[in-house]
C-alpha cells in the first residue's frame, strides 16, 4: 500500500511540475505580445489635398452620358512606413462627418487613392440627402486614412452638387387628394417600360404618381406641354370642378398628358350613333344600368347586334370624338355564346376607328332577348385587360 501511495504522490508531483511549466510559458507569451503592442507605431499624417472632382462640381446624372464617376486624392504615409487604407465619407452641407451619410472604401478594397461610384451609387446618395428624382442637392466630401484603428480625417473637404436620375418605375399608382383616390392609391397600367396610364377623376388638390420603390412624381406645366418631375405638387383642378381624367405619363420622355373625358357612350352601328351615355362610377368604370333592348331591324337582320363605345375628349384643341374599338375588324356572331371571353370582350383603346360596321363588338341575341333590360358598362383600369360587358340584373 505505501507503494501504491508513494506512486501517485510522485505522479501528482509531475503534474504539478508540468502544469507550472505551461503556465509561466502562456505568462511569457503573454508578457511579451503585450510588450510587442507597446511597440506598435500606428503614427500616420492625414490627407492633405483631394484632387478630383474640383470643390463645387455639378454632376447631372439624368443627361451624362459617363457612368463610373472617380474621387481622388494625394497619398499619405505612415510613420513606420506600412500600409495605410482610405474611406470616402459623403456628407449633407454643414455636416463634420461624425455621422455621415454614406462610407465606401477606396478602390483595391481601400488600398488605392481613388474612388470610382457608378450613377446608381451616386443617386443613392443624393437620395439619403433628401433629394427627389431629378432633383438637386450639395453634399460635402472628403477622405478617411486609416491604420489600425487610428484614422484621420483630411484637412479638407469639398462640396459636390448632384441631380438625380428619373428611374424607370415597375410599377405606378396615382394619388393625392386632388384625385378620386385621395390618400389611397390607384394603379395605373403599364403600357410598355417606363409608361403607364390611368382613367381618373380629377378634382382640387394635390396630385402626386408614386412608383413601386416609393418616390413620388408629379406634371409641371411648361410651355404648351406637361414636364415630368420629382415630388408632389398641386396639380389638380381649381374650385369645385371634377372631371375624369386620361391621364398618360412617359418616364422615357419625361413628359405627360391630359386628356379630358367629357362623356362615354354605347355607339349602335345600325344608326350609326350613340344610344345612351354612361355613368362614370369610379376606378377607370363607366355603367349604364337598366338598359332596355334597343337592337332595331336591318335588311338582313331583324335585330342587328353590332355596337362598339365613343367617348367625347377634350385633348386641349377642342372636343372630338374617341372610339373604343375591339381587337378584331369583323368579330364573330356571339347568339349563345354569354358571357363571352375577355379576350372577345377586350378593348383597344388605341384603334379610334369610326367605320360604321367595323371594330366594334356583337351582343348575344339568345342572351339579350326582345324586350329585356340589362346592365352595359366598360372597364379601363389595371385589375385586367380592358374590357367591357353587359349583364341582365
Amino acid at each position: 500500500m505505501d507503494v501504491i501511495n508513494k506512486n501517485i504522490n510522485n505522479k501528482n508531483m509531475k503534474n504539478y511540475i508540468f502544469g507550472s511549466f505551461i503556465l509561466a510559458i502562456l505568462s511569457l507569451l503573454v508578457f511579451n505580445s503585450c510588450k510587442k503592442n507597446d511597440d506598435l507605431n500606428l503614427n500616420l499624417n492625414p490627407v492633405s489635398n483631394l484632387t478630383t472632382p474640383i470643390d463645387g462640381t455639378s454632376i447631372n446624372l439624368e443627361t451624362t452620358q459617363t457612368n463610373e464617376f472617380q474621387f481622388s486624392w494625394q497619398t499619405t504615409q505612415a510613420e513606420d512606413g506600412g500600409l495605410v487604407l482610405y474611406e470616402v465619407l459623403f456628407d449633407k452641407e454643414g455636416g463634420d462627418f461624425s455621422k455621415p451619410l454614406y462610407t465606401y472604401l477606396s478602390d483595391a478594397k481601400g488600398v488605392q487613392n481613388r474612388l470610382t461610384l457608378s450613377k446608381a451609387q451616386l443617386d443613392a446618395i443624393a437620395t439619403l440627402n433628401g433629394a427627389v428624382p431629378l432633383g438637386t442637392t450639395k453634399l460635402i466630401w472628403t477622405v478617411k486614412a486609416s491604420k489600425g484603428w487610428n484614422g484621420l480625417l483630411a484637412t479638407e473637404s469639398k462640396t459636390l452638387n448632384l441631380s438625380r436620375m428619373l428611374p424607370l418605375p415597375q410599377e405606378l399608382s396615382i394619388s393625392g387628394s386632388g384625385t378620386e383616390a385621395g390618400n389611397d392609391k390607384i394603379k395605373m397600367t403599364k403600357l410598355a417600360s417606363g409608361v403607364f396610364e390611368a382613367f381618373v377623376k380629377y378634382k382640387a388638390g394635390d396630385v402626386k404618381f408614386v412608383s413601386n420603390d416609393d418616390n413620388e412624381y408629379s406634371l409641371k406645366q411648361e410651355g404648351s406641354g406637361l414636364s415630368l418631375v420629382g415630388g408632389s405638387s398641386s396639380s389638380g383642378l381649381s374650385g369645385s370642378t371634377e372631371k375624369v381624367m386620361w391621364v398618360k405619363v412617359d418616364f422615357s420622355a419625361k413628359t405627360g398628358q391630359l386628356i379630358e373625358i367629357k362623356n362615354v357612350a354605347l355607339w349602335y352601328c345600325n344608326q350609326a350613333t350613340p344610344k345612351f351615355e354612361l355613368l362614370y362610377v369610379g376606378n377607370g368604370i363607366w355603367r349604364k344600368n337598366g338598359v332596355v333592348d334597343f337592337l332595331s331591324a336591318a335588311s338582313w337582320s331583324s335585330r342587328e347586334d353590332r355596337y362598339k363605345y365613343v367617348m367625347m375628349i377634350n385633348d386641349g384643341t377642342g372636343d372630338k370624338p374617341y372610339f373604343l374599338n375591339s381587337f378584331s375588324s369583323n368579330p364573330g356572331g356571339q347568339d349563345g355564346a354569354y358571357p363571352s371571353s375577355l379576350d372577345y370582350r377586350a378593348i383597344d383603346v388605341n384603334k379610334n376607328q369610326s367605320s360604321q360596321w367595323d371594330w366594334g363588338w356583337k351582343i348575344d341575341r339568345n342572351y339579350f332577348t326582345v324586350g329585356a333590360v340589362a346592365d352595359f358598362w366598360i372597364q379601363l383600369n389595371a385589375t385586367e385587360r380592358y374590357n367591357q360587358n353587359y349583364r341582365k340584373p
